[in-house]
């Protein structure tokens, strides 16, 4: 059930979950920090936090009613759900600090399901598979720009709300294997990978933007229709379409290769590569010896002067 305030939208049961989430949450981190206070910082609640905020705004705020106007707001709701909010999410380290927030009872039996007990495949261990997420997150990203869905999605407004929350669990199973604070009894994590997933979602992204921006024509009949039935708006239709490709080409690439940048620098200190190699052993004989010519190393300087002669 949805009621409308001016432009406002008042989902009871959503409202409900944030407010549930966000107690249970700070819960969670107040025991935490009591037991522990270098485990999490306010950092992770203000992450934790601003993510519900920023579902809140997609699902709630007038960016939602003028997402059936404006097809520039309604990529906005794509770039809050897909690319901002679960990642917000995800650093929060959710799933731990959640879990400290339950009850006694309930805290020991998530405990054991998630991080001690035995994993059941078809229920959990699937939800670990790392290419089952990035192909739902990048297929239902792809879904969601395609003209016959959008039309058809649009026009109700039941369809609308289930699309965005589809589009948001896609979002959370993806960007969990590219952060890697979830139980890792269920998924690896690996810097690599994650920057790999993160390419694969960055192509179809980018072109998805640029063919959106640059289309010259009206790419979807129901924003179209809407518009000449509703009331005149400062941007034209194909206008606000380039806005909409701008805004998931531009900032999809920003958050993307922000954590490709990321994820690699995270290798080269995990490795050690990060500091750089005095410049005085650079050029030195131990690194241009060849192999079986060790021992020539030893030698007095004269003779090794004249190793091509000897």
């Amino acid at each position: 059930m949805t009621f409308q305030i001016a432009t406002w939208s008042i989902h009871p049961l959503l409202l409900l979950m944030l407010i549930a989430a966000s107690l249970l949450y700070v819960r969670g981190w107040l025991h935490l920090r009591g037991k522990q206070p270098q485990l999490l910082g306010r950092s992770e609640l203000t992450a934790f936090l601003l993510a519900n905020l920023l579902i809140g705004t997609a699902f709630l705020s007038p960016l939602a009613y003028w997402s059936d106007y404006l097809l520039s707001a309604r990529a906005l709701q794509q770039v809050l759900l897909t690319m901002l909010a679960p990642l917000l999410v995800w650093l929060a380290c959710p799933v731990h600090v959640m879990t400290a927030g339950l009850p006694v009872a309930a805290r020991r039996r998530a405990i054991r399901l998630l991080f001690t007990g035995p994993v059941r495949p078809v229920r959990l261990s699937v939800l670990g598979s790392p290419l089952l997420a990035v192909a739902f997150f990048v297929g239902g990203t792809l879904l969601w720009h395609d003209p016959k869905i959008v039309n058809a999605v649009m026009a109700r407004d039941g369809l609308q709300t289930l699309a965005l929350w589809l589009l948001l669990m896609a979002a959370l199973l993806f960007w969990w294997h590219i952060v890697g604070r979830g139980p890792r009894r269920l998924a690896v994590y690996s810097s690599w990978a994650a920057a790999a997933y993160l390419l694969v979602a960055e192509i179809p992204n980018m072109l998805a933007g640029v063919s959106i921006a640059f289309h010259a024509t009206p790419l979807y009949d129901y924003y179209w229709e809407v518009r000449m039935a509703g009331p005149a708006l400062p941007l034209t239709v194909v206008e606000d379409q380039m806005v909409a490709g701008a805004i998931i080409w531009v900032i999809g690439s920003i958050v993307y290769v922000f954590g490709i940048v990321l994820s690699v620098n995270h290798i080269f200190k995990r490795e050690g590569a990060d500091a750089p190699i005095p410049r005085y052993t650079w050029d030195i004989d131990e690194k241009f010896i060849a192999p079986g010519l060790e021992h020539r190393l030893e030698q007095p300087d004269y003779v090794q002067v004249n190793w091509g002669e000897d």
